[in-house]
């Protein structure tokens, strides 16, 4: 597929063209292969390269402004960008005409989009019309041509003296589909060669936008490269931008709907057909090809001018469709009431080219000998493939192998699995965590909690120093973080002490009913489903729990020991008042502990919550503030409580270093899993897991032997995770994303 796009043919007026002596940069070592700058995707495994990429979920507004908080800097960079001199007109212009214009159509034909957009500036705190601006940016610099054109003085903020020259005409896009016939594997491959200012890519202003939309819009996960700033450009659909009769300064009535916006609407749809529909329908100003497919094995270009629609398709001998920058279907030779204005000769040879490649790799093209057929350099540098730095222009390479149905394996994708995993991982962090508690008697588990937050203190420092940004968190979140971060040391504080005056056993399994807690407080706060599946899984849960721990024993039946009613004669003796003694401070030990167990269980289940609401700030910022501000609360701790007590040997020392990492390790882990699935599964998957090695470690290393009821217990755990495994697994059928078009 990359292949395609490294044609010579007429070099160095080639689809891909390398001078070096005229400012043109080789990205290989061998002057005889040409290798562009290349971004290559295959849907179905993932793959991605030299680009960024982010994922946003939730309510068009959530999403909107989970985008806009990861992109800030670079969306107000952008902004800044096209507001500059010659991008676009004085900026109150802009602002009437789209508020005229586009916020008009935007509340009727796509009001998600307008709501997402929102969410963007409010995440990136700039205004509505910036964003929507960077969405129209193409139709705006187009009208400001116009008006520089036939009305200078338009310009009110430029010197007569410099509105002499105007800004070079963009050279565009090339695109390409092969549907079944045409290809070795029988997928339907799209591409897509991107004419872009070099900005783009120098500046890190293009992103892979991964969009998981709320399950009430009933609308599938999808991908797609864009600007930052932009809903889409780029995504299962390959688009290319054409100029006819464009239409400007008019009033439409209902407004314009801005071409990068065509794109998203046609991905949204619930079927080809409706997509289809969508792009007919919606009112327009600028004229656009639009070349889409679908991986059910159907292809074609609709040519589309403000007030027409022109199809063409791929001729059935060959199972191919090409398309550059000029209008080129027999329906629109056929009108007579529309010409094609755009000024842009190279299109011919670019269309041309493209096609001799393609068929010449007709019934073996695969994703490497799609994208040479781009890369070639005929007639540069007006060529298919062109890079000339020194006039601003990159060539972006932009590929989707559409028909996922036939190489996609939902059980080995890690970002479905992502979360379920690093819950797994951070349990067994944690479960050795405890043990290391269990074994040092000699220091207090309140310091024991001091060790645990600086190891997360220090290791979190060079990720937040790494990863930019403030350090105390994004303003209108901070409050969250800090009441995480209380939470989390209350929680560690009565954690420990529970595992210091119960069995591991005992105190683990109070401890993981959690998952109850956190299932109830994601339904009422986070409003995250809670289905019958999940209510099960919950229930039995907790079933496992009350077989393991012999609840019923330990609160129902009376203990058996020497001060029994028929022992009271004991007590006479020295020996039997010590050891009334003992068994009265192992009972306070006993009800202290549950307490303990059961403080931490709440106070551990306001974290998940916290964190979950945190999902959009970098998880380094979240473990750097939980660290500080839990070392002075466990310091004071300790000093109302026990007091300090250093480690005594070289081996206790390295123990509570362990601790350290062990405890940054696990709480790294466990939130970049809440980051990534939601509460209630993270919860269930990781105290399950947690019983299990509790039962272990009481095994293997206090050698303490479960009963059957322990044994019980572990089993119905055990199940609850498979069954949630095996839940996700089947919701990957829905929640991958699919190549519907």
């Amino acid at each position: 597929f990359t292949d395609c796009f490294k044609n010579h043919l007429c070099f160095p007026d080639s689809l891909c063209a390398h001078i070096p002596e005229k400012g043109r940069e080789y990205l290989s070592t061998n002057p005889n292969l040409c290798t562009i700058a290349n971004i290559v995707m295959n849907l179905t495994t993932k793959r991605l390269r030299t680009i960024r990429h982010i994922i946003i979920r939730g309510d068009p507004y959530t999403r909107g402004h989970s985008y806009g908080q990861q992109l800030k800097e670079k969306i107000v960079k952008n902004i800044n960008y096209y507001k500059e001199l010659y991008h676009l007109l004085d900026w109150t212009q802009v602002e009437e005409f789209m508020n005229k214009n586009y916020v008009k159509a935007l509340n009727k034909y796509f009001p998600s989009g307008l709501q997402e957009m929102r969410g963007i500036a409010a995440g990136a705190e700039v205004s509505l019309e910036d964003i929507i601006a960077l969405n129209a940016r193409y139709e705006l610099m187009k009208w400001n041509r116009q008006l520089i054109k036939k009305n200078r003085e338009q310009l009110t903020n430029v010197s007569k003296d410099k509105q002499a020259d105007l800004p070079p005409a963009p050279h565009e896009c090339t695109s390409a589909v092969c549907l079944s016939k045409a290809t070795q594997s029988g997928d339907v491959l799209m591409g897509q060669n991107w004419d872009q200012n070099k900005r783009m890519l120098a500046e890190d202003m293009l992103h892979l936008l991964e969009v998981y939309p709320d399950p009430s819009e009933n609308k599938v996960p999808f991908i797609m490269l864009t600007e930052v700033g932009q809903l889409g450009r780029s995504g299962i659909t390959g688009m290319s931008i054409f100029s006819s009769d464009d239409v400007f300064g008019e009033d439409s009535g209902s407004g314009y709907i801005p071409i990068s916006l065509f794109r998203r609407m046609f991905l949204e749809a619930p079927t080809f057909p409706v997509a289809i529909l969508r792009l007919m329908v919606a009112p327009r100003h600028v004229s656009v090809n639009m070349t889409v497919a679908s991986a059910e094995g159907e292809a074609f270009n609709i040519e589309m001018t403000p007030k027409h629609y022109f199809v063409s398709y791929p001729p059935f001998d060959t199972d191919i469709i090409t398309h550059s920058n000029l209008f080129k279907s027999d329906a629109f030779f056929a009108n007579g009431s529309v010409k094609d204005t755009y000024n842009c000769s190279s299109s011919l040879i670019r269309d041309r080219q493209m096609q001799r490649e393609l068929l010449n790799r007709l019934g073996t093209i695969d994703e490497k000998s799609f994208t040479d057929c781009f890369k070639n350099h005929l007639g540069f540098p007006d060529s298919l493939c062109a890079h000339t730095p020194e006039k601003g222009r990159e060539d972006i390479n932009i590929q989707f192998d559409t028909d996922g149905k036939k190489t996609t394996s939902p059980l080995l994708s890690w970002r479905l699995h992502k979360g379920i995993i690093l819950s797994i991982l951070s349990a067994v962090c944690f479960a050795f965590s405890s043990v290391i508690v269990k074994y040092l008697k000699d220091i207090s588990p309140s310091q024991l909690a001091v060790f645990r937050f600086v190891g997360i203190f220090v290791l979190t420092i060079p990720l937040v120093i790494k990863n930019g940004g403030h350090i105390f968190g994004p303003k209108e979140v901070r409050h969250i973080l800090v009441l995480r971060c209380i939470s989390g040391a209350t929680s560690l504080f009565l954690e420990f002490y529970a595992f210091r005056l119960l069995p591991l056993v005992d105190a683990s399994i109070i401890t993981f009913s959690i998952v109850v807690f956190v299932s109830m407080f994601a339904c009422v706060f986070l409003k995250e489903s809670c289905g019958i599946f999940q209510t099960i899984i919950v229930v039995l849960t907790m079933f496992g729990v009350i077989l393991t721990t012999k609840c019923l024993d330990t609160f129902f039946q009376p203990t058996a020991h020497p001060m029994s009613q028929n022992s009271t004669h004991f007590v006479n003796s020295t020996t039997d008042q010590q050891l009334l003694h003992t068994i009265h401070t192992s009972n306070h030990n006993h009800l202290y502990g549950v307490l303990a167990a059961f403080g931490c269980t709440f106070f551990g289940s306001l974290v998940f919550i916290f964190i979950r609401q945190l999902k959009d700030v970098h998880y380094s910022i979240i473990m750097f503030n939980f660290g500080w501000i839990s070392i002075i609360l466990t310091l004071i701790m300790t000093a109302i409580v026990n007091g300090f007590s250093m480690p005594k040997t070289l081996f206790e020392w390295g123990l509570s270093l362990s601790l350290g990492l062990l405890s940054f390790s696990g709480q790294a882990l466990m939130t970049l899993a809440l980051q990534s699935e939601q509460a209630g599964p993270v919860a269930v998957v990781r105290e399950s897991t947690d019983i299990i090695l509790s039962f272990v470690f009481d095994i293997t290393l206090f050698h303490i032997i479960p009963d059957i009821w322990s044994i019980s217990g572990a089993t119905v755990v055990f199940i609850c995770i498979l069954l949630t495994a095996f839940h996700k697994w089947l919701q990957s059928r829905d929640t991958e994303p699919k190549a519907k078009s």
